[in-house]
């Protein structure tokens, strides 16, 4: 490559960069005046479409979907930080299986194959007591679904 173009690209190169900090410089406060001349409510506006708990169903071990409880509706319509790992994880496709290898989890309704229906919510129950035998069974029935390797 010559000299020559070599400086001819250096020079538009310098040229594209110093128009861009001139535009910044000047444009910004444009900007926030024309930011801060709209009505607070059009400023924030909610995000358009169906809440969470509309738009998902629960697709249960054994491939059955169901709509969702009351506990399931709050917990996917509460706001979180992309950066939360309590936040709800959606599955992508019908198929997804989880990290034990299971399909159930949360899916949106329109990626739930036609062949399959859609059970009403189960019936709320009270919250049970962890009782000592409770907690031992639970423990007994994880260790004989999932054996160690």
């Amino acid at each position: 490559m010559s000299v020559a173009a070599v400086i001819g690209w250096g020079l538009a190169l310098v040229l594209v960069a110093l128009s861009f900090w001139i535009r910044r410089r000047h444009g910004a406060p444009f900007r926030r005046a024309a930011r801060a001349a709209q009505p607070a409510s059009v400023a924030r506006r909610p995000p358009a479409g169906p809440k969470p708990s509309e738009a998902l169903i629960w697709v249960e071990s054994d491939g059955s979907a169901r709509e969702l409880t009351d506990a399931e509706k709050k917990y996917v319509d509460t706001e979180f930080s992309p950066f939360d790992g309590a936040r709800p994880y959606i599955k992508s496709r019908y198929e997804q299986r989880d990290g034990w290898g299971e399909i159930k989890g949360f899916l949106l309704r329109r990626e739930l194959p036609p062949h399959v229906p859609v059970k009403p919510a189960p019936p709320s129950s009270p919250p049970s007591v962890n009782t000592p035998e409770a907690v031992a069974a639970s423990i007994r029935e994880l260790t004989q679904k999932h054996p160690s390797r």
